[in-house]
């Protein structure tokens, strides 16, 4: 996937704010490939990365409205991916393997 430009990011964003779900399934099939890659590079499953993608996509949509659409949808994506991981890795460490 390409990296879009800062142009558009902020539109897809302010676009998903105003709750557009084209612009939303746009940003869902943009970045949850992108989210998954990230997971798996991390040493995720497959199972455990499409579960730490959708609870990324997840994160973001609820809080989509205090995002500052004057930065890149990258880090965006990025932060909540590493959470997602962290929170994942964490309670899978806790469980002793994969969550329930």
């Amino acid at each position: 996937m390409s990296v879009l430009e800062d142009s558009t990011d902020t539109s897809l964003i302010v676009r998903v704010q105003a709750r557009d779900s084209a612009a939303w399934q746009t940003l869902v099939d943009l970045y949850a490939p992108w989210i998954y890659g990230w997971t798996r590079r991390y040493g995720l499953t497959p199972e455990d990365g499409a579960d730490v993608t959708q609870d990324t996509l997840l994160a973001a949509h609820r809080s989509i409205e205090q995002f500052v659409a004057t930065r890149r949808t990258i880090p965006f994506a990025a932060g909540y991916g590493r959470s997602s991981v962290t929170r994942f890795a964490t309670c899978s460490d806790a469980s002793g393997g994969r969550q329930a």
